[in-house]
């Protein structure tokens, strides 16, 4: 049988939730259909496996259903998957729930399953865990008991659960941004076990939320020097890096992570099957194609590189998400653009290159930022013209307003309230328009009764899937305030004035302390000064729109 090195499981899930959070429930159903026919293809996979005594496969095939049920798990309990077309992919998500025991085993449990496929799968899972436990038991001692075997197992299985309730509470300190005690409770757990790599990475991450950078690097250090290939230990520090403007060394530590291991960087499959090799950075006769990465903010703002890039390389091919297609097409019309539902297949190039780490050949240096060949982003002009026509004809400033990311990271943090939307619009005699993507039916209503004036939606724009219209919509606004969301950079490619409200502990494009950011001369950053307090952000904002 052919050795695995990976089975995407997790991956394929994790896009699928992306996508239905970013509102694009046909590419969600898409990579969830894939996720299910590799799930199934897995489990046979694992019973052939079984039956030729290959051990090393049974053990990838377990680690792909642990993380595919972790992610599962996570998912459910925040209830963040919002899926408004008809499919019946919602239902399945939340009836399935795919899991490991404490013994290895492998089960599928859903309520609505056929008899024969659950007893099928439940024989298979016997298979697997006697044959597995008796190679494992086989390979310490052949003359071990029937009776000791079974006090092993338990021991592990105790063990195992034990770990796993400690990593689930650990995972809690994070997931509620109580990294204080977070922090804490991994140094008193690292004092009975100071080769934990895993604990300084998470101790690490922990220091780097509360902005103990210096203390971070640290940890990050120790992880590494534990295990110098832990991916997400050199991306974690990279993250750092950035942030403080050690650019160079932040974009080279950036690359890890997209590795196969560990695809933080959220970019499609296909990429780690390249057969091309990747750039160096180098110009050459022949095509270059560019991935995609991340969501629809991140290709924006990588996007803006891609200036400097056909400078030295003639030949480029870029894709991007679907809904960005027409707006990449018209900004460079020389570059080849496919969107990431179509078949790369039919893209004929020779080297490859994630979008993200242009930015260490062109962007290793503060410097690079200033002189670099900023293009502003080229919106329809026939759509323009159209929401003209559609706009409020009230005196005073049209200020488009959003509030609300889907994103998986740090969401609460970043979201504003409904009242603290409404104090921004009832603060002045301006007139404010719906940029705010996703359902957000109950935050219309609730912000309608509680403001003295309605938020003006434009009418027949879906905010969420029309990018192109939603880019006309800012192009005829005077200004944009938005929270660091896919709006913000936007309304930033575009050349608009735009207010970003950052976060206390903010994301690392940011940097640190100043109003100005390196990627966007016309972005205004309104920062928090304490942790999820906005009130002097929307104080400055008000005290800038009276004048």
């Amino acid at each position: 049988m052919n050795e695995l090195n990976h089975i995407p499981l997790e991956e394929m899930l994790m896009m699928s939730f992306k996508a239905f959070d970013e509102g694009d429930s046909i590419l969600g159903e898409k990579y969830y259909k894939t996720f299910e026919q590799t799930k199934d293809k897995a489990l046979k996979l694992a019973e052939k496996a079984v039956q030729a005594g290959d051990t090393n496969t049974v053990d990838i095939i377990i680690q792909s259903f642990e993380k595919a049920k972790a992610l599962s798990q996570e998912r459910m309990k925040e209830n963040k998957i919002k899926i408004e077309s008809q499919s019946n992919i919602q239902k399945n998500i939340q009836e399935q729930n795919i899991f490991i025991n404490s013994n290895d085993t492998i089960h599928t449990v859903s309520e609505n399953e056929e008899t024969n496929k659950k007893e099928k799968i439940d024989n298979l899972a016997k298979d697997i865990l006697l044959q597995f436990q008796k190679s494992k038991s086989d390979a310490i001692n052949d003359d071990i008991s029937q009776k000791k075997q079974e006090k092993v197992i338990t021991k592990k299985a105790k063990s195992k659960k034990n770990k796993s309730n400690t990593d689930t509470l650990l995972k809690k300190y994070l997931q509620n941004e109580e990294f204080d005690i977070g922090e804490k409770r991994a140094k008193k757990l690292l004092d009975k076990n100071k080769h934990s790599e895993f604990l300084y990475n998470y101790l690490g991450v922990c220091q780097a939320q509360q902005k103990k950078f210096s203390n971070a690097l640290e940890s990050f250090d120790k992880t590494l020097s534990i295990n110098p290939n832990a991916d997400d230990a050199m991306f974690n520090k990279s993250l750092i890096k950035l942030r403080l403007g050690e650019l160079s060394e932040g974009w080279d530590l950036y690359s890890y992570g997209l590795t196969k291991n560990n695809n933080i960087r959220e970019i499609n499959e296909s990429f780690f099957s390249e057969e091309t090799p990747l750039w160096d950075g180098q110009p050459f006769d022949g095509t270059l194609l560019v991935y995609a990465e991340q969501g629809i903010g991140d290709q924006l703002m990588f996007g803006t590189i891609i200036e400097d890039l056909l400078k030295v390389q003639n030949n480029v091919a870029i894709i991007v998400d679907d809904r960005l297609k027409k707006l990449f097409e018209r900004t460079y019309p020389n570059v080849i653009v496919f969107g990431l539902s179509e078949d790369r297949l039919l893209l004929n190039h020779d080297k490859h290159i994630a979008v993200g780490d242009l930015c260490k050949y062109f962007r290793n240096d503060i410097k690079h930022f200033k002189d670099g060949n900023f293009k502003k982003f080229v919106t329809s002009q026939e759509k323009d013209d159209q929401i003209r026509t559609l706009m409020p004809k009230n005196n005073g400033l049209k200020i488009g307003i959003s509030w609300l990311t889907f994103a998986k990271k740090n969401v609460n943090k970043r979201n504003l309230s409904t009242k603290e939307i409404s104090s921004i619009i009832n603060s002045n005699d301006h007139t404010f328009i719906n940029l705010q993507y996703g359902n957000i039916n109950d935050q219309l209503s609730e912000l309608n009764e509680i403001s003295k004036k309605p938020l003006y939606q434009v009418p027949g724009i879906d905010l969420t899937y029309n990018i192109d219209s939603l880019a006309s919509i800012i192009k005829n606004c005077d200004l944009i305030i938005t929270i660091d969301n896919s709006t913000a950079h936007l309304a930033a490619v575009l050349g608009k004035p735009v207010w970003i409200l950052i976060p206390f502990n903010n994301d690392f494009r940011w940097m640190e302390n100043s109003e100005e950011t390196i990627w966007y001369k016309n972005a205004l950053l309104l920062r928090q000064n304490q942790k999820n307090d906005w009130s002097q952000a929307i104080y400055n904002i008000n005290s800038a729109l009276d004048q």
